[in-house]
């Protein structure tokens, strides 16, 4: 465990998501607003980092709710389905976006056709949501983190049953989250001018779709 008790990631999820002092830097950043955002919003708060053709939770605050969204440290997701993941993927170039969604859902048309729907609104609004994609009874929203030469580098996630993470929940707290993601962001070095992909904080510059 480290000095405040929290659980210290293993060798073998160090070896998932790679780079591990970078990612230490950013657990060490972020921890003091996920647990503010997670008194702010009730509900388990985490961050996800991408790796390869998945996304991985390097930290996370649960909710004290007694029916919450469960999740730990290490947690491994395909990057589809959720919140995070449409947010990677939003971020992605075209030609690297086609590629991945090619190997990871060859023949899900109804997938393909659903994102290029959803994505160019990710960009713009500058969060992403998931009702019941993944985990039957869950909902979610994530913004994303960026790092100073404007790559995006995490996600910080709002999670919860659907019955309390509804649209007016969300309409609520997604100003909060993008504020609260744009403010460690800042803590990594990132500032405003050097965003790329998707619309970030307050402003209202247009997201570049590639």
């Amino acid at each position: 465990t480290t000095a405040d008790g929290r659980p210290a990631l293993g060798p073998a999820v160090v070896r998932l998501y790679g780079a591990w002092r970078r990612q230490t830097d950013l657990r060490r950043v972020a921890y003091p607003h996920l647990l503010a955002l997670r008194d702010r919003s009730g509900e388990t708060v985490s961050l996800h980092v991408r790796q390869g053709d998945a996304v991985v939770c390097v930290e996370c605050v649960e909710s004290e709710q007694p029916i919450r969204r469960a999740i730990a440290p290490g947690d491994v997701a395909p990057l589809l389905r959720s919140a995070s993941s449409k947010l990677f993927l939003a971020a992605l170039p075209e030609a690297e976006r086609a590629a991945l969604l090619t190997r990871l859902a060859p023949d899900d048309a109804e997938l393909w056709e659903r994102l290029r729907t959803e994505l160019p609104r990710i960009r713009e609004q500058g969060y992403a949501t998931s009702f019941e994609e993944r985990i039957p009874g869950a909902a979610s929203l994530a913004a994303p983190i960026w790092d100073a030469a404007g790559t995006m580098v995490a996600s910080l996630s709002i999670a919860g049953p659907v019955q309390r993470v509804t649209p007016a929940f969300i309409a609520e707290i997604a100003p909060v989250l993008r504020a609260v993601a744009l403010e460690i962001s800042q803590q990594l070095g990132f500032s405003l001018p050097t965003a790329r992909g998707i619309v970030v904080g307050a402003t209202h510059q247009q997201a570049n779709p590639s």
